[in-house]
């Protein structure tokens, strides 16, 4: 297993040893065989280095770790809606995906022969409307954690997260923008296997068409459809800082705070 680093275009001998010498994303394959199972790959900063802008980016060499070297400092933001590939139905160790963001782009998990698939602290944002899910999301071995889910969607009809009824999210955050092409109840939700400690808001009620809470624990509902039950969930105002520039933190009064369970 090694550290590889790896930029939009290639920067000095391009072998992936250093920042400096970062392969292009373009490279990939390569530096996935560098890394080897166990290994790392670090993707630097947009700022400096530019977006990426792969339409499909895939994240699937069994046993890898690809992260961001700088939290939500690598962006992905592909020229139209895309997926994100995660995970591989070979793979027997896992993937690991962690620290970037995605700009109009959806998460599909592949389902894999065992792996722990985990995808961590990432977030995505839309800066128009979906045309479908936001998460598919349908391998018992996927957890997404700590992600940041700030979409919009303005078909009459979608699936904001599409599952077989496994996996588990934990401690995500979605907020979900329903436009005026969404029609009453038309935004719905597939079972998912452990939903926890995470908060749904939506921009409008009437628009969710599925009650999550029946299914969840610990978690905390506002504006998100007709939500009763589950086990020791809120359904309050999660009191953002200030949800319309993204900014999810929760302020000292927000009844979410103190709600969670340990992980």
């Amino acid at each position: 297993m090694g550290t590889v680093y790896i930029a939009p275009t290639v920067q000095g001998t391009g072998d992936g040893s250093s920042a400096a010498n970062a392969y292009a994303y373009s490279s990939l394959s390569s530096a996935e065989s560098d890394a080897g199972s166990g290994g790392i790959i670090y993707f630097l900063d947009s700022a400096t280095y530019g977006n990426y802008t792969a339409a499909n980016p895939s994240f699937q060499a069994d046993g890898v770790t690809y992260q961001s070297l700088i939290p939500h400092g690598a962006i992905f933001q592909p020229s139209s809606f895309n997926y994100i590939n995660f995970g591989n139905g070979s793979n027997t160790t896992g993937v690991t995906v962690k620290d970037f963001e995605f700009k109009d782009l959806r998460l599909f998990t592949n389902n894999s022969a065992g792996g722990a698939n985990l995808f961590e602290n990432c977030k995505f944002t839309s800066t128009s409307a979906y045309t479908s899910y936001v998460l598919n999301y349908g391998n018992a071995d996927v957890t997404v954690r700590r992600c940041v889910f700030n979409v919009e969607f303005n078909d009459s009809t979608e699936t904001i997260i599409t599952s077989s009824g496994s996996g588990t999210i934990d401690n995500c955050t979605f907020y979900i923008t329903a436009g005026s092409g969404v029609s009453s109840n038309g935004l719905t939700i597939a079972s998912v296997g452990t939903t926890k400690n995470s908060i749904f808001v939506s921009t409008d009620s009437s628009k969710i068409g599925t009650n999550l809470a029946t299914t969840s624990s610990n978690c905390c509902f506002n504006d998100f459809g007709t939500q009763s039950g589950g086990t020791d969930n809120k359904f309050a105002d999660p009191q953002f800082v200030d949800a319309t520039t993204g900014d999810f933190r929760l302020r000292p009064s927000s009844p979410c705070i103190g709600s969670a369970t340990l992980s």
